[in-house]
């Protein structure tokens, strides 16, 4: 959904990519091809932000010496200059050197997004005190708001653990303790700043379950 929707509607930010998935553990059962972009083209598939450890793989330049990777795209775009007026696949060429010239603009962008210090005391009360700590659900939700704000159309935050098959009371209290209050702050924090009129919000499972008990039941289970 948010490849097809990056297709159709484009980027606001030249700075961000217009699908971010985000979360703080590992990739999800399923890994990347459950968000991938299918047979849309690759410009169009997600960045994968992590708000623990490293952000986003290779967002660090290589380069010590100033003014080396500007160089290096200003010779990227003269060859494609003179390649596109010879081959059939421009676009394709074209493309490339846009996700270049992307991935280092986000060596600014990323980082400073994923910077929660400039947050307000009252919007960590909001959130919860777990927003402060990098990877948490909370986190995930105060980033995606700072997404939002920042013009990123397709924002999607995974969440796991949900498959439980039995002990229901204990398996989903913490789970609900994870994210209540953080799910209720999002909704809470872009209405306070307008944005919640022109932003659709989704809560979804992997796919649809029927509630019933998996072994004997009782009162307490």
């Amino acid at each position: 959904m948010g490849a097809w929707a990056s297709y159709g509607l484009g980027s606001e930010n030249q700075d961000l990519p217009g699908y971010v998935v985000i979360h703080g553990g590992q990739v999800p059962s399923g890994g990347m091809p459950m968000t991938g972009s299918g047979f849309l083209p690759a410009a169009h598939q997600p960045s994968v932000l992590h708000p623990k450890g490293v952000v986003l793989r290779n967002i660090s330049a290589l380069e010590k010496k100033v003014g080396l990777q500007e160089d290096k795209l200003a010779l990227l775009r003269e060859i494609e200059s003179k390649l596109t007026e010879r081959r059939s696949d421009s676009d394709l060429i074209n493309a490339a050197v846009k996700n270049y010239e992307m991935a280092y603009r986000m060596q600014t962008s990323v980082p400073e997004l994923m910077d929660l210090s400039d947050e307000k005391d009252a919007t960590f009360t909001l959130y919860g005190e777990e927003a402060r700590k990098a990877g948490t659900f909370a986190a995930c939700c105060l980033n995606a708001r700072r997404l939002a704000e920042r013009g990123v159309r397709n924002i999607q935050i995974f969440h796991r653990g949900w498959d439980a098959h039995g002990n229901l009371p204990k398996e989903h209290e913490s789970q609900c303790k994870d994210i209540d209050q953080a799910c209720g702050a999002l909704i809470t924090d872009l209405k306070e700043r307008g944005m919640l009129e022109d932003t659709l919000v989704v809560w979804g499972g992997e796919f649809g379950r029927t509630a019933y008990c998996q072994g004997s039941l009782t009162n307490n289970n």
